[in-house]
């Protein structure tokens, strides 16, 4: 039976326009349970006018998050184990900007509107197999039109 997980920031987007900014990083540990993304989102929080931005879904090359601090993703059940895959935010820098490969782009409107996107079966996710590396990781980021836009990032994955 597979295990739910969220995960949710806070977070702004880059204080120069049309620049990317890294917001979480996904990555498996050794010898897990697949981890299977089934859900992102992304919301501006305020009412700028101009244009629109995209939450960039992407993998990389490297095995390890660089930098970044850990976050504990929340269980939908209680009674589920801690997650075993290992998210990290940009509460502090990451260190480097690992070669990525983009796969996704989810919309969302400068105004304030909500883009997302939701898998619509377990094999319509992106699964992150075990041990990190290129594939067990998936990066989050944001772009938009305007500078600094307080930015909502949200996920769901499984496990099992």
């Amino acid at each position: 039976m597979p295990m739910y997980y969220t995960f949710t920031r806070s977070a702004t987007t880059n204080g120069g326009g049309n620049t990317c900014s890294n917001h979480f990083r996904l990555l498996t540990v050794a010898n897990q349970q697949n981890c299977v993304v089934v859900q992102l989102s992304a919301q501006v929080r305020n009412s700028t006018t101009a244009g629109s931005g995209f939450m960039s879904v992407a993998v990389y090359s490297q095995g390890t998050t660089a930098g970044g601090t850990a976050y504990t993703p929340t269980p939908q059940n209680p009674k589920f184990a801690a997650a075993q895959t290992a998210p990290a935010t940009d509460a502090t820098a990451f260190t480097s900007y690992p070669t990525i490969t983009r796969l996704d782009a989810i919309g969302f409107a400068q105004t304030g509107g909500r883009g997302g996107w939701v898998a619509l079966e377990r094999d319509n996710g992106w699964t992150l197999n075990p041990n990190g590396g290129a594939n067990g990781n998936l990066d989050l980021d944001s772009f938009t039109a305007t500078a600094s836009q307080a930015l909502e990032v949200a996920g769901q994955f499984l496990e099992g």
